[in-house]
């Protein structure tokens, strides 16, 4: 996208001074589409799951109340709670451990079940150990440490049958243990567990006992929970993995077109800052985690007969070289399309000559060899990708001009097309993020408005409803959304340049704004790049 086309005339005349200052920065800025299309984060889903374990709450354990002296029903609960945070959706593993000292005397007395935060899901660990049709029940006692889980080879009942129904000497042997039914069948825990909305919450481990002159006390007890990875978000301008964009600026320090540029980074957090020479002036700058540490790399990609990405991997500090595309390719659709967890090796190539064919070219981060060709888009379409679908996959996506309104063509990255969605003007920027939240790319479009000429944001929610349309920034400013707060929507955000050079922030919806003084009047701020 060409800047003019989108800015105001007093734009215009305030790059005619800038380029005679960088005029290399302002090559990049005026003659590539720049733009990724997930302005607030990429994520991705590792293979493996994501495990937990919670104590009990101290104060929840105890005496196991004693059952009646009819022994038709449970005394009082003995309820053991664990309060688990931090996971995300059920759980895809679940294990128990617990101790009983003093041991609880004739283990077919009690009953121990586990019970989920929704308070309707439940699990019997053993319960009835050793029953019989007459009534009876297994004399051995209870003590530990045991495990029950899935995976474990032991077999409850035939452990407590094994000793003498002697409360002195007869405590079942620690070790890990499967769960059972009132029969004595092996049973499965994980399935049980695996339609609950979320591991969050108070799990209550409840034992019960149900004949008196039996008695024991929980001593200690812990529940461990595998999720399945949560998808790792990763926030684009990111350098101190937080979860938040931080505010960054580059700036050629040593001048002329092809000037040694460095870059400026302003923590969100903490205000910390930090500076790092890195690229030249024509580059395109890029602030994507292509080691899949959860950090922004600082990245470039310098356009040539041959072009080449040339990136610092904060994980190792180390110097990664890429050669992919050619001159006029756009690099900024670079993004996890692939679901490893990093940022591919990605550029979108418009066609040659009018209502030509246009193409994505990605590279996978860990393949030296293979790339993947995808044909999406016409000659003066824009890209505008994301992860549309919230499959953890960047998808293709065009802005085409339809008369003087804006349309969306979408190709999801399992090769189903999308409905043509139109939204704004074809003079708007796009600027696609997850504006609330939920785990997918919404369309959005910055256009002009009113009088001054003032930014006017609108995004259209991926779940439905209503467009989202809100005014914030000058046509002078620079559009620079992210997620400044790390909350996992995307911001309303803009660099204004001047004497004192300020990023403004405003949050959808809420329209709480936030501000960060940073920068020289000639800066770019780098999440400008994720404007088309």
């Amino acid at each position: 996208m060409h800047i003019v086309r989108f800015l105001g005339g007093s734009r215009s005349l305030l790059y005619c001074g800038l380029i005679i200052c960088i005029s290399g920065v302002m090559v990049f800025l005026l003659s590539g589409k720049t733009g990724s299309g997930v302005v607030s984060a990429q994520t991705s889903a590792a293979t493996e799951s994501v495990a937990a374990t919670f104590q009990a709450n101290p104060a929840t354990l105890g005496a196991i109340p004693d059952g009646p002296d009819t022994c038709n029903g449970p005394g009082p609960a003995r309820n053991v709670t664990f309060t688990v945070s931090g996971l995300t959706g059920p759980p895809t593993n679940v294990s128990v451990t617990v101790t009983l000292n003093p041991p609880h005397t004739w283990v077919g007395d009690l009953d121990a079940i586990l019970i989920a935060p929704d308070g309707s899901t439940f699990h019997y660990l053993f319960t009835f150990t050793g029953g019989t049709p007459t009534g009876g029940s297994d004399g051995s006692s209870a003590g530990g440490p045991y495990i029950f889980n899935d995976a474990a080879s032991g077999n409850w009942w035939s452990a407590a049958a094994a000793v003498p129904d002697d409360p002195d000497s007869s405590v079942i042997p620690a070790g890990s243990y499967r769960t059972s039914d009132i029969n004595g069948n092996l049973t499965l825990m994980n399935p049980k567990f695996a339609a609950i909305p979320t591991s969050n919450g108070t799990w209550t481990l409840r034992f019960l006992d149900f004949c008196l002159g039996d008695t024991g006390s929980v001593s200690s007890a812990s529940l461990t929970l595998a999720t399945a990875a949560n998808p790792q978000t990763h926030t684009v301008g990111d350098f101190d993995g937080d979860g938040s964009t931080d505010f960054t600026v580059v700036r050629n320090t040593g001048g002329g077109i092809n000037g040694q540029v460095t870059w400026f980074v302003n923590k969100h957090a903490d205000g910390g800052q930090s500076s790092r020479q890195w690229g030249l002036a024509s580059d395109t700058f890029l602030a994507n985690d292509f080691d899949g540490d959860g950090l922004a790399d600082y990245g470039v990609w310098r356009q040539g007969i041959q072009s080449t990405f040339y990136i610092i991997q904060s994980q190792t500090n180390t110097i990664r070289v890429q050669d992919w595309g050619i001159s006029n390719d756009d690099p900024s659709v670079v993004g996890d399309y692939d679901n490893d967890g990093k940022a591919d090796f990605a550029v979108y190539r418009p066609g040659t000559t009018p209502g030509a064919q246009s193409f994505w070219y990605w590279k996978p981060s860990a393949s030296s060899a293979q790339f993947n060709v995808v044909a999406w888009g016409l000659t003066d379409d824009t890209p505008a990708p994301g992860d549309y679908d919230g499959d953890h996959k960047m998808d293709f996506a065009v802005q085409r001009a339809n008369g003087g309104n804006s349309d969306f063509y979408r190709r999801y990255s399992s090769g189903i097309a999308d409905t043509v969605t139109t939204l704004g003007h074809s003079t708007d920027y796009n600027v696609p993020g997850d504006y609330d939240g939920d785990g997918k790319t919404d369309l959005c479009v910055v256009g002009i408005t009113g009088s001054p000429s003032l930014l006017q944001w609108t995004y259209r929610p991926s779940g439905g409803g209503a467009d989202v349309v809100d005014t914030w920034g000058f046509d002078t400013d620079y559009p620079a959304p992210g997620d400044y707060n790390g909350d996992g929507k995307a911001d309303y955000a803009v660099w204004r340049p001047g004497a004192l050079s300020t990023f403004w922030v405003m949050r959808p919806v809420t329209r709480q704004i936030e501000s960060r003084q940073w920068g020289l009047i000639d800066d770019v701020p780098v999440q400008y790049t994720y404007a088309h």
